[in-house]
């Protein structure tokens, strides 16, 4: 159960390390990744902390949503 106050997030927990450090600060573009939420109010600081690291930012929807993340970026992501 998430406290009274608290912003549910889905970014940043599907991929290993080793894939996030291969593929975040791609040049000429960075790759992509994916987030999901229901917090309209927060999104712009996930997506900071999504450039952060080293890529753009897609918000897929709600958090809902989120297997959609899990089940691409696992596919995506067979060597780990």
């Amino acid at each position: 159960m998430l406290p009274k106050d608290a912003k549910l997030v889905k970014a940043l927990g599907t991929l290993g390390a080793a894939s996030l450090v291969f593929a975040s600060h791609q040049k000429p573009e960075p790759a992509v990744h994916f987030y999901a939420t229901d917090e309209t109010d927060i999104q712009e600081e996930i997506e900071v902390l999504i450039r952060e690291t080293g890529f753009d930012p897609l918000h897929i929807g709600g958090i809902d949503q989120s297997i959609r993340i899990e089940v691409l970026e696992t596919y995506m992501n067979l060597e780990d």
